[in-house]
């Protein structure tokens, strides 16, 4: 079963499963501080977490194939063990496209399966950030296919 998440104003309509709920204040202030996301999803807390951010740089869906790599760029060389990446771009049926890169890392507990994915929401650069650990990736990776696929912009 999914929930549909629906973001500012109804300019971002994802489908998320039921499993992901959003993180209470108490714990948004135990992992985040300083510029966080607009809103965090999270799974179990730990199993696995979703970012969404909107930040007031213009995008224009013509610049996010150039500004995505501008992202793996610094993501390169600032994540740990930073591997096995993939680059995907993708045009929604409303008009515009994403895109989005899949990578390995690690953290000092665990490896992890990511995913960054870029659109435009309004004219502004949106960040869906999606993270899960290695040993889930099997099952929580699909959750996250199944969410990126579910993406609308109006």
């Amino acid at each position: 079963m999914s929930r549909t998440a629906v973001l500012y104003q109804e300019h971002l309509i994802l489908e998320l499963p039921d499993e992901f709920a959003e993180l209470n204040a108490d714990s948004f202030q135990k992992y985040f501080t300083g510029d966080s996301p607009d809103i965090v999803y999270a799974w179990d807390e730990k199993k696995a977490l979703i970012t969404v951010s909107r930040a007031e740089i213009r995008l224009e869906a013509s610049d996010i194939e150039k500004r995505l790599n501008e992202y793996h760029h610094v993501y390169s060389r600032s994540t740990a063990n930073f591997g096995n990446v993939r680059m995907a771009k993708k045009h929604l049926d409303q008009g515009g496209e994403i895109g989005a890169f899949q990578y390995t890392s690690t953290t000092v507990e665990r490896d992890l399966l990511n995913l960054f994915v870029l659109l435009s929401v309004e004219g502004k650069e949106t960040v869906i950030t999606m993270h899960c650990s290695a040993q889930d990736a099997l099952t929580v990776g699909k959750s996250f296919m199944k969410i990126l696929d579910s993406i609308h912009v109006k």
